[in-house]
């Protein structure tokens, strides 16, 4: 394996699996977030290509009536 420019020996097997996440879809967020007992202040979508952030942050807006849900800005701060 090549990292940073130097070969580096592995004594294991390396796999890659193109489109594939470990991540709960947008069905199984939505239903980990009806699962809390209280609203939270804040909700953060970090992760994610923009449109499906956007599509996931209207989703919690809508179907769970929570207000302040946030796509944060790079370099930007948030005061909570």
């Amino acid at each position: 394996m090549r990292l940073f420019g130097e070969e580096i020996a592995v004594k294991a097997s390396i796999h890659t699996i193109g489109g594939l996440s470990a991540h709960a879809d947008q069905a199984g967020l939505l239903e980990w977030l009806r699962g809390f007992e209280q609203t939270p202040k804040t909700v953060f979508i970090v992760h994610g290509e923009p449109e499906s952030s956007s599509v996931l942050a209207a989703s919690i807006r809508d179907e769970l009536h929570w207000k302040n849900v946030i796509i944060p800005e790079r370099l930007h701060t948030y005061q909570c």
